[in-house]
């Protein structure tokens, strides 16, 4: 188990939700400028709903770190160690985002641990259908997308979760669908691929 934790860098994947969480407190209001696809002028995003992105790269490199065939025939549960931390690491952001939020000190906390859950869902699938190389691809591709779409202004569609509020239900609703779709298939055999040599 020892050795797992340190092929699979789980440290560091739980080091980069922590400070994830400690800079989405301290950012408040704060936004970055990005383009717009559907306005004329740059659209304000707040760090707290992409700061997760970096969160969730750290913990795809754990999630597919480690030699997938060995593990794949090895006599430990790899898989159920895999979804676990997946499950860890995002159960904690969800816990200290949803205090954040609660207490007022943050109301973005919630979302931005909604965004590390959904987008290590989406993770978590690119694995399963590009290898280690779709795990960041799909995820920065989608917020990216997201963002240069930007919010209507009077509706919210699902799609766009990641833009959201922390209180937006149907929003959270989707990330935890995406996050539960991952770890399907992260448990199934052959859940994890590397990328083609």
């Amino acid at each position: 188990m020892t050795l797992w934790l340190r092929v699979h860098h789980v440290r560091a994947a739980g080091l980069a939700a922590l400070v994830m969480l400690v800079v989405v407190g301290i950012a408040g209001e704060s936004r970055v400028p990005a383009p717009s696809l559907l306005r004329t002028a740059l659209v304000g995003t707040p760090i707290a709903l992409v700061l997760p992105l970096l969160a969730c790269a750290f913990l795809s490199r754990s999630l597919t770190a480690g030699p997938t065939a060995l593990e794949a025939v090895g006599t430990r549960p790899a898989r159920s160690y895999t979804a676990a931390l997946a499950v860890a690491v995002c159960a904690v952001a969800v816990l200290v985002g949803g205090l954040l939020t609660w207490s007022g000190y943050q109301p973005l906390g919630f979302a931005a641990a909604r965004n590390l859950t959904g987008l290590s869902g989406l993770a978590m699938l690119g694995t399963r259908w590009g290898g280690h190389d779709a795990a960041t691809v799909l995820p920065t591709a989608y917020l990216f997308l997201t963002v240069l779409v930007g919010l209507p202004e009077g509706r919210e569609p699902p799609w766009l979760w990641p833009l959201t509020e922390s209180g937006d239900v149907p929003s959270a609703a989707v990330a935890g669908a995406l996050f539960a779709l991952g770890l399907l298939v992260c448990l199934r055999p052959g859940g994890h691929r590397t990328a083609a040599p």
